[in-house]
């Protein structure tokens, strides 16, 4: 992985909040740097690990957790890594959907918004899945599920059909 993404913008500062003392926080960049190398393994250019944006929506800067580019299109990735059990608000959810859309209206050319919820674990609730899937439908952001290598098959499907 270091020899892959150690000259990759954000790799060492999301490296830095793996060893961290928060353990959900680890776990969700540690997450974020397994698809990036796995992408780095497939072809994948990764541009930014972790690239601040501010998106006029919050009071703060946020981040794009992965930006990765095969060919000539561009994806912007929000990766999550929660249990199958674990209920994400539904406001903090719009809001990185919404994120990613001010992102793409942002960065002119092909750019491929795609939403990563978990590691491998799908939601367990149906109808918790359901309403996901409906509020990413409805912002025409794709979301995808399954471990890194998964995840990273899939988004290379996406980029050969969108």
């Amino acid at each position: 992985m270091f020899a892959r993404l150690s000259d990759t913008p954000g790799f060492q500062t999301t490296l830095r909040k793996v060893i961290g003392n928060n353990a959900t926080g680890a776990a969700g960049h540690l997450n974020e740097l397994r698809i990036a190398d796995t992408a780095s393994t497939y072809g994948f250019e990764v541009l930014q690990i972790g690239e601040k944006f501010d998106d006029g929506a919050r009071q703060a800067l946020t981040d794009i957790d992965i930006v990765l580019k095969k060919g000539t299109k561009y994806f912007a990735i929000e990766a999550k890594s929660n249990a199958p059990t674990t209920i994400i608000p539904m406001d903090r959810y719009r809001a990185d959907l919404n994120t990613l859309i001010i992102y793409k209206q942002n960065h002119p050319g092909v750019l491929i918004p795609i939403f990563i919820f978990t590691i491998t674990n799908r939601p367990a609730d149906p109808r918790y899945m359901r309403l996901l899937q409906l509020e990413a439908e409805n912002r025409n952001v794709q979301l995808i599920f399954g471990s890194p290598q998964e995840q990273v098959v899939k988004i290379r499907l996406l980029g050969d059909i969108l």
